[in-house]
């Protein structure tokens, strides 16, 4: 379960989100770093801006991918 401020943090941080989208203006990316780490929060809420669903489709393939590579050299120095 999220505590509960955590999730006032990704609710205060969303709709900053949306006000500088509806603005048309970039989100600063602080507020989409933190947003994409908190994704399993607020993936299903509304209205989530364009910009924060593509910095955190980037952040989990960068993060899964470095993974990825990080695990086959640990793998492949045991051989």
């Amino acid at each position: 379960m999220t505590e509960p401020t955590h999730l006032a943090r990704c609710e205060h941080y969303m709709q900053t989100a949306r006000a500088f989208a509806k603005a048309g203006r970039r989100v600063p990316g602080h507020i989409l770093g933190m947003l994409a780490k908190s994704s399993p929060v607020w993936k299903n809420w509304p209205d989530v801006p364009k910009q924060v669903r593509d910095a955190t489709r980037l952040y989990w393939d960068v993060r899964n991918r470095t993974k990825d590579a990080k695990d086959s050299r640990t793998h492949s120095a045991g051989t």
